[in-house]
């Protein structure tokens, strides 16, 4: 993975602002702009009583992803 990212040129950093978007749609609509071939997740541990709520931002993004998703929890 370092190899690959010391490939990137440090300017094809790019910031997305989204308003009036759920924000797992909107990762998964960069992800299909730009041709992403990896989505890394951080994601926190849910309480006992958020774990039984509807589904999270990360479950929605991953279940949508167009392509592999990594995901790290704390």
């Amino acid at each position: 993975m370092r190899a690959g990212l010391a490939q990137v040129p440090a300017s094809s950093e790019e910031y997305v602002i989204s308003k009036g978007e759920p924000l797992s749609q909107m990762v998964v609509n960069e992800a299909e702009r730009f041709p992403a071939d990896l989505l890394v997740l951080g994601a926190r541990r849910a309480s006992a009583y958020a774990a039984n709520a509807s589904p999270k931002i990360a479950f929605q993004t991953i279940a949508a992803a167009p392509c592999p998703v990594l995901s790290i929890s704390s």
